[in-house]
């Protein structure tokens, strides 16, 4: 990732700012919490907590947060709210998120808008977001709007056309609406950046080791990308 500012609340060796540890059953990790300044954070009960009026970070080992973190918590009550809830947080802290060897359920876009720094890390082979429903969800899985320096590697995303009971017509291409991921159901990853808003400069994406299985439309779309110094 390029042009990132450093790292948001770097490690200190200060005994005073350690809080406190927790232990994740389902993943068999123990990770420790540091105290970091600030109000309004966004706290997600995760990586970044708020304990008694105090806000602490957990301690990531390469700047790496497990997505599999989320799963035991109340607050996340299926895939799509971890998965949104995580990449919100890789990309406030300049960190990898890390997907487990597991299927990912998503029965809806995902949309993201204005992230900056951050990577999303698969295993290449067993890292697998898909739908498991029989319907069909309009525009793709991922779908990134004015977000830069980020990349997506060593994730698969199963596109479900053999289990989608519906037909892509002629008149789901042909849709008249100012947004063109209308037209295209369960795509893969849109990438997209709106000129009247973006002021980013040089964009630097990176997908690299990712699959697309059983397309139904596209895979990976990028738009609107020809910003200033692109």
């Amino acid at each position: 990732m390029t042009n990132c500012n450093s790292q948001k609340f770097p490690s200190t060796c200060t005994i005073g700012n350690y809080g406190h540890k927790e232990f994740f059953m389902n993943t068999g990790e123990e990770v420790y919490y540091q105290k970091i300044t600030g109000s309004n954070l966004p706290e997600d009960d995760v990586v970044i907590i708020l304990r008694n009026g105090e806000y602490y970070k957990a301690l990531l080992n390469e700047n790496t947060i497990n997505i599999e973190w989320y799963r035991c918590n109340k607050r996340y009550t299926n895939d799509e709210a971890m998965i949104t809830q995580a990449i919100k947080t890789a990309a406030y802290l300049g960190a990898t998120l890390r997907f487990d060897a597991r299927e990912y359920i998503v029965n809806r876009q995902l949309a993201f808008e204005n992230l900056n720094c951050f990577k999303l890390l698969g295993d290449k082979q067993h890292t697998l977001i898909k739908s498991d429903t029989t319907e069909r969800f309009r525009s793709y899985y991922l779908k990134f709007v004015n977000c830069n320096n980020f990349i997506i590697d060593g994730i698969r995303i199963d596109q479900n056309k053999s289990h989608i009971s519906q037909v892509y017509t002629e008149a789901d291409y042909n849709i008249i609406g100012s947004d063109d991921t209308l037209r295209d159901f369960n795509g893969g990853i849109y990438i997209t950046f709106i000129q009247d808003s973006y002021t980013g400069g040089t964009i630097n994406i990176e997908i690299k080791n990712c699959s697309f299985l059983d397309l139904y439309t596209r895979a990976l779309q990028f738009y609107n990308c020809n910003t200033e110094g692109e």
